[in-house]
């Protein structure tokens, strides 16, 4: 297994489902009928790499399925390091994930995907996926308030857009 469908199974259990990632034409088939997510992963070299998603190749992907899956949700766990959290002294990274998932929102949001569809939560530290924002379609939260909606946050930038 991989290290994207290593991720992609570490994300759908935190959100409660189990799933295997498989090719990317079967995974569409299988959103289309309500029964498998689809999933990138858009890794962060630097926190503050979020500054620059128009040069990544993976928010392009993450808004052509947007596009494609028109009603799906999308779900964003963003995970950090611990060097993350320590810099911005923030024990369990939970808040410097948060903003991660503010921002990728955010800016999904500018470039057309509706904000209602958005919600997201901010996993902290992971050492195994590292500094990353996962992004799921077809996936929701477990429960209502185990994420937030980016529609309340997007006016909100906390690495200085």
């Amino acid at each position: 297994m991989g290290a994207i469908q290593r991720t992609a199974m570490c994300c759908a259990l935190v959100v409660g489902l189990a799933f295997e990632l498989q090719s990317a034409a079967p995974a569409q088939a299988r959103l289309a009928r309500g029964t498998m997510p689809v999933v990138v992963t858009i890794p962060l070299a630097a926190l503050y790499d979020v500054r620059a998603l128009d040069q990544r190749s993976e928010i392009a992907e993450v808004i052509r399925t947007a596009r494609y899956f028109s009603d799906s949700p999308i779900f964003l766990a963003a995970y950090v390091t611990a060097d993350d959290a320590r810099e911005q002294m923030d024990a369990t990274g939970v808040s410097v994930a948060d903003q991660l998932v503010i921002e990728i929102g955010g800016y999904l949001a500018s470039r057309g995907v509706d904000a209602d569809r958005i919600s997201g939560k901010g996993m902290g530290i992971d050492s195994t996926i590292g500094r990353a924002v996962v992004v799921s379609f077809g996936l929701a939260p477990a429960t209502p308030d185990s994420g937030f909606g980016v529609r309340h946050a997007v006016d909100f930038h906390p690495f200085g857009h």
